[in-house]
């Protein structure tokens, strides 16, 4: 991205700055809104998010559609809207493919039963522990062109990940102080950590974020896999008086992507910027992302208790996933063999397994 920027004339600097205050890629390259708008007409684009914008999850779609409006000197103007508001929010991944929606900012395990690598592109239980490991993992280990290509089969571009900065851990009910613990319990929980939960015992479901806070009212539920952060963004510290830290089964990637119709008819310079910024227009979520910060301040206000699990038990229960349900979604197919390959050759550079 570096070689781009510079090839292009605009520094790192420079590309920070005005990201930062909004000036745009239209300033950057001494051109007003105005002047940038004259280029061509205005094309608008309808994007809606799976997380509502008060969580960190859902932070990074409203952020991308003002960032891209701005970089495109407002030739391309993204219109944000919170989930369900254009469509369900179950049905936006197929309605930015059919064309429907131009854009969304999703987590692809909502979608996992349509392209199972979404396992490896959300972040594999375990694998991940900071966002620079998950940026490695896409940008220096070839999963960002991977899944550019596994999208473009479903008619949409992948513009970029969106790093969590995130304790995962289980905000619940009752106290779960030892694996036995989740035996029975409904706990709200995506993708292969479901999978993880229910060798436990426990009995995982899917459901939209914005639908937790009633679903714990109304005892539909009894805990829910998240961050700390969701303990006060949407309130659940009101219900859930207890957080299991660890294990944290590591952060996790959001991401954006857009319908391949609507990318297509872009002008090549607006490609471009989706293509090569987006990431950027994103980080700001995730450095401002602070979940240590974020326990202190509900553990007080809520009375949340954190808890941890023996080592004993966290180690079991890493070696368990990792042993055995990593290898599960290997032998999907070929192409998650290869995906996992790369994640279990990163985990070993690092001296994880």
């Amino acid at each position: 991205m570096a070689d781009k920027m510079m090839k292009a004339g605009i520094s790192r600097r420079d590309f920070v700055k005005g990201a930062a205050a909004g000036i745009g890629a239209g300033a950057l390259m001494g051109l007003g809104p105005k002047e940038a708008k004259a280029q061509g007409k205005v094309i608008k684009w309808r994007m809606q998010g799976y997380y509502p914008s008060t969580a960190e999850a859902g932070k990074y779609a409203p952020l991308w559609a003002k960032g891209i409006t701005e970089l495109s000197g407002g030739r391309l103007v993204v219109e944000f809207a919170e989930p369900g508001a254009i469509v369900p929010t179950t049905e936006a991944f197929q309605n930015v493919s059919n064309g429907t929606l131009d854009a969304c900012g999703s987590f692809g395990n909502f979608y996992r039963g349509v392209i199972p690598e979404v396992d490896i592109e959300s972040g594999l239980p375990f694998a991940w522990e900071t966002p620079s490991e998950c940026h490695d993992g896409f940008y220096n280990r070839g999963l960002l062109e991977e899944f550019r290509k596994i999208y473009a089969e479903h008619n949409i571009f992948y513009c970029c990940p969106g790093y969590g900065n995130i304790m995962y851990g289980f905000s619940t009910v009752k106290p779960i102080r030892k694996p036995a613990d989740f035996k029975g319990t409904k706990i709200r929980d995506l993708g292969l950590s479901a999978d993880w939960l229910a060798h436990y015992g426990a009995a995982p479901t899917s459901l939209p974020a914005g639908e937790m806070y009633m679903a714990l009212k109304m005892k539909t539920i009894e805990g829910v896999h998240y961050g700390v952060a969701v303990l006060e963004d949407l309130k659940i510290g009101e219900v859930c008086k207890y957080f299991l830290m660890q294990p944290n089964t590591g952060t996790c990637c959001m991401n954006i992507f857009v319908s391949m119709k609507a990318y297509n008819a872009l002008p090549a310079d607006l490609k471009k910027i989706i293509a090569n910024y987006s990431l950027s227009l994103v980080l700001p979520v995730t450095v401002g992302w602070d979940e240590k910060r974020s326990l202190a301040e509900v553990s007080k206000k809520y009375g949340v208790e954190a808890i941890q699990w023996a080592k004993k038990d966290v180690d079991e229960g890493r070696a368990y996933m990792i042993e055995k349900l990593w290898p599960k979604v290997a032998a999907k197919s070929a192409r998650c063999k290869r995906l996992v390959d790369i994640v279990v050759a990163q985990a070993k550079h690092y001296g994880k397994i």
